[in-house]
């Protein structure tokens, strides 16, 4: 595909693995994508999918001037697998969308994105309000705010559970977020490529706790386009407890190790490890299960084995401070992006 060079260029990166069920509505709703003020390609990134829907793929839009398919030889997880299809991605474009397959998007989800990115040279990712794949007036999550800058791991949604309509009256201008949005979000290349795009290690969980960390401490910007919207399938690619609890804490305590500034490093570690053993107590009690405990120990110990590769990832980004993050711990800032961004 060519891209039109008088408009703004976005490749969409869509991540499948076994999606089946969703991959046809996943993307027909991009192709239905509002191309007025913006072009995009879209790359279809299979993580050896063993459902058929590859070769449905294949045998349906193989010939489409807008989808390119990057069929992987074993499941990458996330992060990694994007990171192969950006090898792939057009030279030219200015953004980069990565999405889930269970998921589908309103016509000008794209557009009303891009005009957030046009508010403020700062703003390095946008994500849209994410609502339910089945009850679509119901908000998912519309983003999230840091409880306490010290504690890293303690983030507090804006809304779920809320009506669309009625968020948007509440909140109808952009806002900040502490992270991107999971199932989909819009990044600019060059943001994106300097702090060195997905961890390989974090093959699931906690991916947008370190983008959004990054992006924060690096003086970047991530806001909420409330006028864009996704629909998504909550749980589609949810693994069992234990599994999640070592992911998600091996990748937090991760995360802070290589990003952190050093004059902040000695606090938050400790008080980040606590939150996140706390949270472990709490899964084992509530699921009555002594190894969700014991997998969060066995995060830690991985940790300290790896701890030099840390060290040296973290001598390849460029940490500066946390005093960026403060737009992002007070939820009382979201009113108005005109006054935060001054």
């Amino acid at each position: 595909m060519l891209f039109d060079h008088a408009l703004p260029q976005v490749c969409i990166l869509v991540l499948n693995h076994n999606g089946m069920q969703y991959i046809d509505r996943c993307l027909e709703s991009f192709l239905a994508t509002d191309s007025s003020v913006v072009d995009y390609e879209i790359l279809l990134v299979d993580n050896a999918s063993s459902d058929g829907s590859l070769q449905h793929v294949k045998r349906r839009y193989a010939n489409h001037p807008k989808i390119r398919l990057v069929p992987l030889d074993q499941n990458y997880g996330f992060g990694p697998a994007f990171m192969k299809g950006l090898e792939l991605a057009s030279p030219d474009a200015e953004y980069l969308a990565f999405s889930n397959i269970d998921l589908f998007v309103d016509p000008g989800w794209l557009n009303e994105i891009i005009k957030v990115f046009s508010l403020d040279p700062r703003i390095a990712i946008v994500s849209p309000v994410i609502c339910n794949y089945d009850s679509q007036s119901t908000i998912q999550i519309a983003g999230s705010y840091l409880l306490n800058r010290y504690i890293l791991p303690l983030r507090i949604r804006y809304s779920a559970n809320d009506d669309y309509s009625k968020f948007l009256r509440e909140h109808p201008e952009s806002y900040p977020a502490f992270g991107p949005m999971g199932p989909l979000f819009v990044c600019e290349t060059d943001s994106f490529r300097r702090i060195g795009g997905f961890d390989p290690v974090f093959v699931l969980y906690g991916e947008e706790f370190d983008i959004g960390l990054r992006m924060w401490i690096t003086g970047k910007r991530i806001m909420i386009a409330p006028n864009a919207r996704a629909y998504h399938k909550f749980g589609f690619s949810s693994v069992p407890a234990r599994r999640f609890t070592y992911l998600f804490h091996r990748n937090m305590v991760r995360s802070m190790l290589k990003s952190v500034p050093t004059r902040d490093l000695l606090l938050v570690i400790p008080l980040g490890w606590m939150s996140l053993f706390a949270h472990a107590v709490g899964q084992a009690l509530l699921l009555r299960d002594p190894v969700i405990i014991g997998n969060h120990v066995k995060a830690l110990l991985w940790n300290l084995r790896n701890v030099r590769d840390t060290i040296a990832y973290r001598g390849r980004l460029s940490s500066t401070t946390m005093k960026h993050l403060l737009p992002v711990v007070r939820p009382d800032l979201i009113r108005g992006v005109h006054s935060l961004l001054r």
